[in-house]
């Protein structure tokens, strides 16, 4: 199971989201720039695109200038009773 959010986004804004790996970004208009914490090299991603989250961490998103997208959760597996 997992959960679809769907989002837009307008320069000057930032958001930061906490995601686990495997989690991840599909931009349906615009183009959206994304840093992981602790990974040296940002991505891009254009109309279209989608990347995975390679580890769990921060994730800060800023649109250029605007973006419609959507994130792919992984909801945290139940612990059993």
């Amino acid at each position: 199971m997992h959960l679809i959010e769907n989002y837009e986004l307008r320069t000057p804004g930032v958001l930061a989201f906490q995601l686990k790996a495997g989690s991840g970004i599909r931009v349906v208009t615009g183009r959206l720039w994304l840093t992981l914490e602790g990974f040296p090299e940002d991505v891009w991603l254009q109309a279209g695109e989608a990347w995975a989250l390679p580890a769990n961490g921060r994730l800060w998103l800023i649109a250029e200038p605007v973006a419609d997208f959507r994130i792919v959760r992984f909801p945290a597996a139940r612990q059993p009773m």
